[in-house]
């Protein structure tokens, strides 16, 4: 037969190490039974009856069997069938019996907790009948007949196993009832392990979630997404929050797994982190991680899984061993984890400001940003305009890269405020070069500046916007038709006359003196 010969404690051991899927109740509504340790008492209540044609054949029909109960009213199912069934006395237990097994006796049992059975003759005797046979067909599948005394022939007579039946003569059964029995008979056979046959009386639950969506759980968080300056502490360290949410486990610890030296989890003891509790990551912004690094965060807690089962009870008698459903209690260990993708910053925006020897805007400059190696003692770096188009940033997908020189150069002209924007720049490196604002184009009426703008000395905790300033070292050019111009030359006009007919009049005083 079927059935598991381990010892009580022994099972309860091999249970600390089942963590399989967990089957709840159809209600979630669940019934806690008896510890299986107990002595049972069993009486008889029905005594050999079938209902092999759909209805109580009584006293002798195919496959007759009899209701064993307890004083409380719960029931038994023999394991045997060449045995007789205790009856009036007391069994012990003696294991935990077969996935198959323990399914059906707690599938009979769902309705319990507001379930359905699996299959069903309509009434409690008929049900009772319909799994019992199924029983003896798995736990038992070798034994053919078995000599019962009918006292009211004063004579035995002689009943099979319904795996007999199964295999000789099937003409007594309802073709209803038939394929209740095979329906039943192969639900049960499909189980294959206890994570599918036992009732869980209290569900655990153990997962991380975004703070913003607490049911549903957060398998991935993707940390800095948009390559952004770091959002903790002043720009050292990037931050995001994740939170924990568990049920009916306890000592739950949190770590992280493979993430970068520095990085922490703040926002609870570790070791005893409680239900819906904000966690926030934090990883060092001196990492330079330009495309998405990868690391868990895990958390381990105990459960105190409560499970209906069947169990297996022997009497002192040769009579049958019998199961009935029994609830225990076992530690757990569950898990979760999740995995945080990160990356450091490598977008920044640069702006300069244009303006002339008056402090004023100037509108209208033409601008390229070009990457150099850095070269600390140089404060006037010149650039020729060919060089700066050759090596400037172009806008590629919304961002501004390096290379691509298919393409034309990203050029920006300062607004009427004088001010040149450079958005979501590529900085690959931060410590290794330098960036500079090149006049490509001057405005109308300015020369072009010679010196390229410098901008300031970056880092990963540097503002949102990097600025630089640029003023012309020269007044503007007077353009032709500017009252300007025309004042100029009028004076200059006014000056060369004057100074002619000054020559004039001396040249002739000069020629009567000689006279």
């Amino acid at each position: 037969m079927h059935i598991n010969k381990l010892a009580s404690k022994t099972v309860l051991a091999l249970f600390l190490a089942t963590t399989g899927v967990a089957v709840m109740h159809p209600t979630g509504v669940v019934k806690a039974y008896d510890d299986p340790s107990k002595p049972q008492y069993v009486t008889v209540t029905a005594r050999y009856f079938s209902c092999a044609n759909g209805k109580r054949e009584d006293p002798f029909g195919p496959h007759s069997v009899n209701i064993m109960k307890r004083p409380d009213g719960n029931v038994f199912f023999c394991l045997n069938w060449e045995k007789e069934s205790p009856s009036n006395e007391s069994v012990y237990s003696k294991g935990r019996v077969s996935p198959q097994v323990e399914w059906l006796v707690n599938d009979f049992y769902s309705t319990d907790h507001g379930g359905e059975r699996y299959r069903s003759l309509g009434w409690y005797g008929g049900d009772y009948w319909l799994y019992q046979s199924v029983i003896h067909w798995i736990a038992s599948p070798n034994d053919y007949t078995y000599k019962l005394w009918d006292s009211s022939r004063q004579r035995y007579v002689y009943d099979h196993n319904i795996t007999w039946y199964m295999n000789h003569d099937t003409s007594e059964f309802d073709p209803t009832v038939l394929q209740k029995l095979k329906d039943l008979y192969n639900k049960a056979m499909s189980i294959k392990s206890y994570s599918e046959s036992e009732h869980v009386n209290n569900a655990s639950r153990l997962y991380f979630a975004s703070p913003s969506s607490k049911t549903d759980k957060l398998t991935e968080l993707m940390i800095n997404p948009t390559g952004a300056r770091p959002n903790g502490d002043n720009g050292s360290s990037y931050d995001e929050t994740i939170n924990l949410q568990s049920q009916n486990v306890h000592d739950t610890k949190v770590w992280s797994e493979g993430a970068p030296d520095g990085t922490t989890i703040a926002g609870a003891n570790l070791n005893n982190v409680l239900n819906d509790t904000n966690l926030t990551v934090k990883i060092p912004s001196k990492y330079l991680a330009l495309t998405p690094k990868t690391f868990k965060v895990k958390a381990e807690a105990t459960w105190d899984k409560s499970v209906n089962v069947g169990w297996a009870y022997r009497p002192n008698s040769n009579t049958q061993n019998v199961t009935r459903i029994a609830t225990v209690s076992y530690p757990v260990k569950v898990n979760t984890e999740t995995t945080i993708n990160w990356k450091s910053r490598h977008y920044y925006n640069f702006e300069i400001s244009k303006k002339d020897m008056m402090n004023k805007p100037v509108a209208g400059a033409k601008f390229v940003l070009v990457r150099k190696d850095i070269d600390f003692n140089d404060n006037n770096t010149q650039i020729s305009i060919a060089d700066a188009k050759k090596e400037a940033y172009r806008q590629v997908n919304g961002e501004l890269v390096r290379g691509h020189e298919d393409q034309s150069p990203y050029t920006v002209t300062s607004d009427k405020d004088g001010n040149v924007h450079f958005d979501k720049v590529l900085v690959e490196d931060n410590n290794k070069y330098a960036y500079y604002a090149v006049e490509v184009g001057a405005p109308n009426g300015y020369s072009l500046s010679q010196t390229a703008i410098k901008m300031s000395p970056i880092s990963i905790s540097s503002p949102d916007t990097i600025k630089g300033e640029m003023k012309d070292s020269t007044n503007p050019i007077p353009t032709t038709g500017s009252k300007r111009l025309l004042a100029i030359g009028a004076f200059t006009t006014v000056m060369v006359i004057g100074a002619g007919g000054l020559m004039y009049y001396r040249k002739k005083k000069g020629e009567k003196l000689g006279k």
